[in-house]
């Protein structure tokens, strides 16, 4: 029985080989199994588990202080956890087109290509390109934003 196992987790080993996905065993301060794990652990833990954990943390770290402020003046003030969420949307769609089913190939690419069309609307915004007036308000869907 190993202390720690962390399990379906990307494994790169530093060998110029690619990286696979597997299982590690830790057993006091070291390594001793790389690959297929079918021992159990004391504790164990899925490999998503600390991708997620880092998103989420990352994510609320940059959010929380704008959410608490009652305005927030500029929108480079939210890009921090802008970028975690985009990290958490490209894992998902990772996790979803893994999975050999049509219906979550359909549900990526709807998504990638609403995407790309939300990026080009908002982009003027977001680079501060110069846009008309009429332009500008079509984009501010909520009185609040104005």
């Amino acid at each position: 029985m190993y202390d720690l196992v962390i399990r379906n987790g990307k494994i790169v080993d530093g060998s110029g080989e690619a990286s696979f996905m597997g299982d590690i065993a830790i057993k006091g301060d070291r390594i001793v199994k790389i690959g297929l794990v079918e021992d159990k652990g004391n504790k164990e833990i899925d490999g998503d588990l600390i991708i997620i954990s880092i998103i989420c943390i990352g994510f609320y770290a940059n959010f929380l202080p704008w959410a608490i402020a009652s305005r927030s003046t500029f929108i480079h003030h939210f890009q921090p956890s802008a970028c975690f969420a985009f990290m958490a949307l490209a894992f998902l769609l990772f996790k979803a087109s893994n999975k050999n089913k049509f219906e979550n190939r359909g549900f990526v690419l709807s998504i990638l290509v609403l995407i790309i069309i939300s990026t080009i609307y908002w982009l003027p915004l977001q680079l501060g390109i110069p846009i008309s007036s009429e332009s500008f308000y079509s984009r501010m869907w909520f009185e609040s934003w104005i």
